[in-house]
């Protein structure tokens, strides 16, 4: 379990100093054997996403908590929990409030992106609803279009209007690489609308 809250610290770092998160809120977590790691929240704002093994929550595998404080727990540890519990194959979720990813939409046209996202097996889905005004019956049915999308062979890159990118994958390595290649891709893209390259 040590290595696993080590593999999660230094993801979080990584996606900090690459740009790929900012201190705006977000959470990651890694299944390990029978148990989920998970960010605590505040991960951006009170710890820049430098966090100590120590400071994860980890709960079973029936999502019941075995460390850390109740109130630690992120505002999208449900969604979470539903993943894993519907779909024993994904091994990561990285959510992201980050303004680069969150332009992705603009650019899913571009046929360099669509080549970038089809080369490295990396599936993008895009939602109109809100996910902060939907009611809970709207947030089930979200949470099961998001569930039923998640593959074990794929990155699943879900844009939610409003509330950033959440990022399913097989293991937090995957999913933090495909992440960074995602967005250097759309930097790309807006270099070259900058220059006036594209439209």
């Amino acid at each position: 379990m040590l290595s696993a809250c080590r593999d999660l610290a230094a993801v979080s770092r990584m996606l900090f100093q690459r740009d790929l998160t900012e201190l705006n809120g977000g959470n990651l977590s890694m299944r390990s054997g029978r148990w989920i790691i998970a960010t605590p929240t505040y991960a951006a704002e009170y710890y820049h996403w430098d966090l100590s093994p120590g400071r994860f929550i980890i709960f079973d595998s029936k999502f019941r908590l075995v460390r850390g404080r109740e109130d630690a727990q992120s505002r999208d540890t449900e969604l979470h929990r539903l993943i894993y519990a519907h779909n024993p194959r994904v091994g990561s979720i990285i959510h992201l409030h980050t303004d680069i990813m969150i332009t992705m939409p603009s650019y899913t046209g571009d046929g360099y992106l669509r080549a970038l996202l089809e080369k490295n097996g990396i599936a993008l889905h895009t939602y109109e609803q809100d996910i902060k005004k939907a009611t809970r019956e709207e947030q089930y049915r979200l949470n099961d279009e998001i569930i039923a999308k998640a593959d074990k062979r794929r990155t699943n890159i879900i844009v939610l209007p409003r509330h950033g990118i959440l990022a399913v994958s097989e293991t937090i390595f995957k999913n933090y690489r495909d992440i960074d290649i995602i967005a250097s891709g759309i930097r790309h893209l807006i270099i070259k609308r900058t220059l006036g390259r594209i439209p």
